[in-house]
């Protein structure tokens, strides 16, 4: 499935970003059906398919992350422990990335692997409410996921994630003169598709928590033929998404990390787990996020020293 960011040079980071395996692979084989929650571990969805689960932690609601295209569940790596201080949170790779099976079908659509995180879910015990957090494109995913299952999901955190709006400046940068023939493709195959399935199921959240944040750094430089006008314009469509979606909830907050580039849970996990917190206490109290409260975390970036 291509990428939306695959006129990016910025693409090679996301695959490498996520992570080192370093312990050995889970048992290749679970049960389909736990009757006890997963901590660790493949899951049978059927079809085929078996995805590999890490949660720690415990209590309610359950934190899901979900990555962006081409990472695995180790892109979280650094924010997965603190988020198990605070509830139970699970990372699972994809079909076809880290340990599970691979590959994934040609065509896999972001609402088929919204179905498979439905499914894996299910088979491995891990029961709702959830707060869903997605970096990239993966809030696709988790976007699709509340549609179809909104007594489910009771709170989100969107980072850096594609929207319909930055899907559609895509399609604009896309089809302009010089643009060559494979990424024409591309525009007509997947990004259209993309955006208006993500318009066609987005809807007001009401007041359901939900934090957004944005990248503060500029990505790498589209190559050539792109120009630099076409960058700003892409960018200021990937704001305007953001902040779009953030209104979609009464009680929503969006920021921007000052000095994060599109990996914030890499270059800013502080704020990440921040967010995180905020709408899981939210969830719990039936209270407000806090957007000051995010306040501290936001100049935080990757050249400075963590804790």
């Amino acid at each position: 499935m291509p990428s939306p960011w695959l006129v990016s040079v910025s693409l090679p980071l996301l695959f490498a970003c996520g992570g080192e395996r370093t312990a050995a692979p889970p048992p290749a084989s679970t049960p389909s059906h736990a009757a006890a929650p997963l901590d660790d571990g493949m899951v049978d969805i059927g079809g085929g398919a078996s995805l590999h689960l890490h949660c720690v932690g415990r209590g309610t609601p359950t934190v899901v992350l979900e990555n962006g295209h081409g990472a695995d569940g180790t892109s979280w790596k650094l924010v997965l422990d603190d988020l198990g201080r605070i509830t139970r949170a699970c990372a699972y790779d994809r079909w076809g990335d880290g340990y599970s099976s691979g590959p994934a079908p040609k065509h896999h659509s972001f609402r088929q692997m919204a179905h498979e995180l439905q499914a894996m879910l299910e088979r491995a015990a891990i029961r709702g409410p959830y707060v869903l957090v997605a970096h990239s494109v993966g809030g696709i995913n988790v976007r699709l996921f509340q549609a179809e299952h909104p007594d489910e999901v009771v709170g989100m955190v969107l980072v850096d994630a594609e929207t319909e709006d930055s899907l559609q400046g895509l399609i604009g940068v896309l089809s302009s003169p010089g643009t060559p023939d494979d990424l024409r493709t591309t525009i007509h195959d997947d990004l259209g598709p993309w955006a208006e399935d993500l318009r066609t199921s987005a809807r007001p959240l009401g007041d359901m928590p939900l934090v957004v944040l944005s990248s503060g750094e500029q990505k790498e430089p589209l190559p050539p033929p792109f120009k630099p006008e076409q960058e700003i314009a892409l960018r200021q469509k990937e704001i305007a998404g953001h902040e779009r979606v953030a209104h979609l909830s009464t009680n929503s907050a969006h920021a921007i990390a000052d000095h994060s580039q599109h990996f914030i849970q890499i270059d800013a996990p502080r704020l990440v787990v921040a967010s995180v917190k905020q709408v899981v206490e939210a969830v719990r109290t039936h209270g407000r996020v806090d957007a000051k409260a995010l306040e501290p975390f936001l100049h935080e970036g990757p050249l400075q020293p963590r804790d």
